[in-house]
């Protein structure tokens, strides 16, 4: 049987046969002949058996650098490297940020680093100075310490002052916060490796593939209605639409106008103005998705060493889960 690189792929040596091979060979008239014990007593026989396992893990090391230029198999910094070679890179986490609402007593400041927090203990913090206005109400633009969709919280769900401020009454974020994204998996990374590769055309799949490479955006949904009269979505004749999630507006129109063909409209929620390469301005739109409130119902079946803290670490990982699908 052929080991190592062959046209069916690569065949590792397990330590069995590696161990089979060096026995056989030991026991050759060629060294100690066939009357040499080679039992765990004998200390050749348990240094040949050493000898096997070390050699077995320098085999399953080269398999692994052998399949590392595998997109299927390959992860980590490898899959890394490999997906750079389509001008490809891995997307990094980021916090979410948003809107906190302040409400206490009329001209109290409330510093940079103030924190407030989910009945999960997900904590956000103001990232510049504020003070409530005359009526006791101030707006001040905060991040979420977690990196990743921990930060993804409904409108309402931050209600707990962590930092004490003097005249400060309540706290809450007055709309969603959404765009907080975990660093891409391998999964994710792979699927949008494949789909970049036809990112160099025109059709629909191009450039949702292109969208999709903007950093901050965390999804994207194309429609096209190639008739003559307005689909089914609403959408108009001869049009496109993107729908995205995160990123910035302006590069994303730019992306769009980049890639769509010629004398093809679009469609959306969203306008922005985009100057072409010849100076000339064009209107390009897309849409944001609609937030909408969501609930789940599970039901445990549990023993008598059922920890009731565990209902925490459950209702995190769900929400977690559904964040990171969308």
């Amino acid at each position: 049987m052929s080991y190592g690189v062959t046209p069916a792929g690569f065949i590792r040596k397990s330590y069995d046969t590696l161990l089979s091979e060096m026995q056989t060979k030991a026991q050759s008239a060629e060294f100690f002949g066939e009357s040499i014990d080679l039992s765990d007593e004998n200390p050749i026989g348990a240094e040949i058996k050493l000898m096997a396992w070390a050699l077995s893990n320098q085999w399953q090391l080269a398999e692994d650098v052998y399949y590392s230029f595998d997109i299927d198999v390959a992860e980590g910094v490898s899959l890394n490297r490999l997906v750079a070679l389509g001008q490809v890179k891995r997307k990094d986490g980021q916090p979410v940020g948003g809107y906190l609402c302040f409400t206490g007593d009329p001209q109290s400041p409330i510093s940079k680093g103030t924190q407030a927090e989910t009945e999960q203990g997900v904590i956000f913090e103001t990232i510049v100075f504020g003070a409530t206005n005359d009526e006791g109400v101030a707006l001040i633009a905060t991040k979420c310490l977690e990196v990743g969709v921990a930060g993804n919280v409904p409108a309402g769900s931050i209600n707990k002052i962590k930092t004490p401020v003097a005249g400060i009454l309540t706290v809450t974020n007055p709309s969603g916060f959404t765009d907080g994204r975990s660093v891409e998996s391998d999964y994710e990374l792979k699927e949008r490796y494949r789909s970049t590769q036809l990112a160099s055309g025109s059709a629909l799949a191009a450039i949702r593939a292109g969208v999709l490479n903007i950093s901050g955006v965390t999804q994207a949904i194309g429609y096209e209605n190639i008739e003559n009269y307005v689909d089914a979505n609403g959408l108009p004749a001869g049009a496109i639409e993107l729908i995205v999630s995160g990123g910035d507006d302006d590069t994303i129109a730019k992306i769009i106008l980049s890639q769509k063909p010629a004398g093809i409209n679009t469609f959306g929620n969203i306008s922005r103005t985009v100057m072409d390469t010849q100076e000339k301005e064009h209107i390009i739109k897309f849409s944001r998705p609609e937030e909408i409130q969501g609930y789940i119902r599970y039901v445990l079946s549990v023993n008598s060493e059922f920890d009731p803290e565990y209902e925490a670490t459950i209702k995190s990982t769900a929400v977690e889960f559904i964040n990171s699908s969308w």
